[in-house]
């Protein structure tokens, strides 16, 4: 039993890592913008599908693929924040609110374009190391968890780096906590936002491609990925990176831990009831902070 306790708290922490990635973009967005994207995880989907089909017509490897993902879904991004959001920001009373339904649509149509181009067969990403594994202490690692893992340092290291160490990302916390004060500073607030949306969605894209790496995907799949990423950001703290990967691996244990004993479908009844402790209890979030929540 310790064995497989042990194992499954393995896959769950890369799972929560590979979700982690995905809601540190949604998190930064909600946090900065006030924007809630639904659509966050079909782009994730969308970019596990680029990267299917990248390897089976292109032969390109999933990493490699990465290239081309990364700057395809920043580009979306920025796309969705001058032809959507903005416009919802401008004329818009509650942005939040306006951004949840018009983002939720955009994730219908997403979701159904995916199954009518690539039809509800589930997919899987087979390459050379898909099933290489390696002996740890009597564990097994498959080469993809540790994959993974490097895909989720590398990108969540280098988003909080963005956030707290270059000028544009400065610009977003300054725009996040006085939209105002930012723009008498000489802060261009829609420059900021495009590029913050565009970072997002290319976390989306990683988050994604770490996904289709570890399990099977489909096309509605969008929607469970969706409710997990929120649940993430919820239970780190909206606008924080860190809470985002810390609640993502948080969440991933939990539920990997708990279906050993009980079926997956009442763990995850208990994690959402953690969920609504958490908030009734510190409703900023692990890691998030009042002034989040404004």
């Amino acid at each position: 039993m310790g064995y497989i306790l042990t194992q499954s708290a393995i896959g769950g922490v890369v799972m929560g890592v590979a979700y982690g990635i995905m809601a540190g973009g949604y998190t930064m967005v909600w946090g900065a913008m006030r924007v809630i994207n639904f659509a966050h995880a079909a782009f994730g989907v969308l970019a596990a599908y680029a990267v299917f089909y990248l390897l089976k017509v292109c032969g390109l490897d999933p990493l490699l693929s990465l290239v081309v993902v990364i700057p395809g879904l920043f580009a979306l991004g920025v796309i969705m924040q001058e032809l959507l959001i903005r416009p919802l920001a401008n004329r818009a009373r509650d942005i939040t609110s306006a951004s949840v339904v018009a983002t939720l649509g955009v994730s219908i149509l997403i979701e159904n374009a995916m199954l009518y181009s690539f039809s509800p067969t589930p997919r899987f990403i087979a390459t050379s190391y898909s099933l290489k594994s390696f002996s740890v202490l009597s564990l097994t690692i498959p080469a993809t968890y540790l994959i993974v893992l490097g895909l989720g340092i590398i990108s969540m290291g280098g988003l909080s780096f963005f956030l707290s160490r270059t000028r544009i990302g400065r610009g977003i916390r300054a725009v996040w906590q006085d939209e105002d004060g930012a723009l008498l500073s000489g802060i261009n607030p829609s420059l900021v936002n495009r590029i913050g949306y565009g970072i997002a969605l290319a976390t989306a894209g990683i988050g994604g491609v770490a996904m289709c790496l570890i399990q099977s995907f489909v096309a509605s799949a969008q929607l469970s990925w969706m409710l997990l990423v929120w649940v993430i950001a919820t239970f780190g703290g909206i606008g924080s990176v860190k809470g985002a990967v810390l609640g993502g691996i948080a969440i991933g244990v939990i539920l990997n831990v708990g279906s050993v004993f009980i079926p997956r479908a009442y763990v995850t009844v208990i994690v959402y009831a953690i969920i609504i402790a958490l908030l009734l209890i510190r409703p900023q979030g692990l890691f998030g902070n009042k002034a989040s929540l404004r």
